[in-house]
């Protein structure tokens, strides 16, 4: 016993935020990408309001701040006042793989084993509806 029942806890969590890191950089990477916007530079002007948002674990608390430097980088009143706080509402992806990654590990945890495509449904379906 002792700290090996933490570790199947611990890679819970190291993959939560694996997944969550990955999805971060290719699929904001490949957005980023298409409309001609530099990843890193748009990261380094919002890294203030992203460790406010980590750290309150509430992306709420961010929101104020992300509309007035996202005007401040030369986005249009318009396009930043409505984009924003419909993806604050309804773009919540990194809420969909933390569960999806939470109902793998309980999966394991009781010894049931789903197949490839029944992962990509739970995946799919926590997509559609978080």
């Amino acid at each position: 016993m002792g700290i090996d029942v933490l570790k199947p806890l611990g890679l819970f969590i190291l993959i939560a935020y694996v997944a969550m890191a990955f999805f971060v950089i290719v699929v904001l990477g490949i957005v980023a990408k298409i409309h001609h916007v530099k990843f890193f530079q748009l990261l380094k002007v919002i890294k203030n309001e992203l460790i406010l948002a980590f750290s309150t674990a509430s992306s709420e608390a961010a929101l104020p701040k992300i509309i007035d430097k996202m005007q401040k980088y030369g986005v249009s009143q318009g396009i930043v006042s409505f984009v924003i706080p419909t993806g604050y509402t309804f773009n919540l992806d990194g809420s969909a793989i933390y569960q999806a990654v939470g109902a793998l590990f309980l999966a394991q945890a009781y010894h049931i084993n789903l197949s490839i495509g029944q992962q990509i449904t739970l995946l799919v379906v926590l997509m559609i509806t978080s």
